[in-house]
């Protein structure tokens, strides 16, 4: 009689399922596509700034492997561990988690570009003594540099001879695609100097003795802050290994902070906190640096 239970409700269930995935398929399907496609143009412009040469559909295949994990790992975890909020946790890690390795990745790009822009700035008042026009210069610069840098010099040139566009538009174009001051006070000065005339070679000479003391400085100011990043660091892995060691302790402490609602609350307390004061050393760290 039991058995004939379990195969009723189990029908009953599969039967129930069924229905609802016919009735709402195209609804479901019509979002699905919709997700698909702004992740696809998310990670190709993720992809852009980065300076990868992907093809559109590597792009997509991203898009689609990132939402199936998003869907199937927390439903893993669920049930696994029969814990919704380590299932939300996990959810939650690979949503949060992508944005933030583009975010370092980022990070470096800028930092990359910072530091070869001083040098270029040198190359292209060199090539300017030489004779040669300031287009011809940032030709120059960009034959020299592999960094990111010389791919946006290349830009810049391929958007002038090919595109028709005046080199202040292609200057502005660049700064908004790398988003450094540095490079900002660079184009700015330029842009300033073709529309308003002035000696081109003393602006670019204080620029780049400008970008060299800004870099020192900053290379101080991280110097001195490095125990505050490295603070960030700790408490990011402490508060999650010093829980997987206090579960380790007993094996009723996991059932206390999963299953009930008072451990819940705990759990969401300290990851309020963790959160708060991450975000609070970041903010400390960006009005430093």
């Amino acid at each position: 009689m039991f058995w004939i239970i379990l195969t009723v409700i189990s029908l009953v269930t599969g039967i129930t399922v069924s229905l609802l995935a016919l009735r709402f398929s195209d609804r479901v399907i019509w979002t699905f596509r919709l997700r698909i496609a702004n992740d696809t143009r998310r990670l190709a412009a993720w992809g852009n700034s980065l300076y990868l040469s992907q093809p559109a559909d590597a792009y997509r295949r991203q898009a689609i492997l990132i939402l199936l994990s998003g869907l199937i790992i927390p439903i893993l975890c669920l049930i696994t561990t029969g814990r919704p909020i380590l299932a939300g946790a996990t959810a939650a890690a690979i949503w949060f988690g992508q944005y933030q390795v583009y975010q370092i990745l980022h990070a470096r790009i800028i930092d990359q570009i910072e530091e070869s822009l001083p040098g270029a700035v040198d190359s292209m008042v060199s090539s300017l003594r030489a004779g040669r026009s300031l287009l011809q210069s940032i030709i120059d610069v960009s034959s020299r540099l592999i960094c990111p840098l010389g791919r946006e010099f290349i830009l810049i040139a391929e958007e002038q001879s090919k595109g028709g566009l005046s080199l202040s538009d292609s200057l502005r174009r660049a700064d908004k695609r790398i988003g450094s001051d540095n490079f900002t006070m660079v184009s700015s000065a330029i842009t300033i100097s073709l529309s308003q005339g002035g000696d081109i070679l003393s602006i670019l000479e204080r620029n780049a003795e400008s970008l060299r003391e800004l870099l020192k400085l900053r290379k101080k100011i991280r110097t001195e802050t490095a125990q505050v990043r490295m603070q960030e660091k700790i408490i990011i892995l402490m508060t999650p290994l010093f829980l997987g060691l206090v579960c380790s302790f007993d094996d009723e402490i996991p059932v206390i902070l999963f299953d009930t609602i008072l451990g819940n609350i705990l759990l969401a307390v300290v990851g309020s906190i963790q959160l708060f004061c991450i975000f609070w050393i970041r903010r400390i760290l960006r009005a430093t640096i």
